[in-house]
């Protein structure tokens, strides 16, 4: 059961990372699982997709987490790396996909997977579908000269998908601006109209 200061909403922690130090002893890392949250009440108690493989005691300490839905961070050096587990307790990433050597203290950042979608400033508001059928034109960085419609935006980790494929993938470089929906005031049966 999570503590009085977790959500009460059911159903919100679903799909969440469950990471456990089962021991709550930081120092060790043998100890340290990730599971998928399955089922989450509102009196804060959560299911996960799978058992530990021993009981979590009120001495193990726990991070929940999205890494799991977009596992993919980028540097300079190496444009798509693959996290296949995160130890929140000593800071240690386990990643596959490095494919050339990097530098000391080079920018690490979090990508989008996929060919059409694009990942937006961490300052971008966390709005359900806020930017849905607006314009994206990248205007600086990797990719610049593209534009392209927003056919969906997920607020949880500010990724945009465009309605296709970018030529040139955008990155960390990137700069952009968005424009507004298309306005229609009367007869608004295209769904490429925002509404009015």
């Amino acid at each position: 059961q999570l503590p009085a200061s977790a959500s009460s909403t059911a159903g919100f922690y679903v799909g969440y990372a469950l990471t456990l130090d089962l021991d709550g002893n930081i120092g060790t890392t043998t100890d340290v699982e990730t599971r998928t949250v399955a089922g989450f009440l509102a009196d804060r108690t959560l299911t996960t997709s799978s058992g530990f493989s021993s009981t979590p005691t009120s001495s193990s300490l726990f991070v929940l987490s999205l890494w799991t839905n977009r596992p993919f961070i980028t540097t300079g050096s190496n444009l798509q790396i693959t996290v296949s587990a995160v130890n929140f307790f000593t800071n240690v990433l386990t990643v596959t996909g490095i494919e050339a050597p990097g530098f000391i203290n080079e920018a690490i950042y979090q990508t989008a997977p996929s060919l059409s979608e694009f990942a937006l400033d961490i300052t971008s508001p966390q709005i359900e579908e806020l930017y849905t059928k607006c314009m994206i034109r990248i205007i600086g960085g990797k990719g610049a000269g593209q534009t392209r419609t927003i056919y969906a935006y997920e607020p949880r980790f500010r990724v945009i998908t465009a309605n296709q494929n970018w030529l040139i993938m955008p990155d960390a470089t990137s700069e952009y601006v968005i424009t507004g929906k298309p306005l229609c005031i009367n007869n608004c049966h295209s769904a490429s109209f925002g509404s009015s």
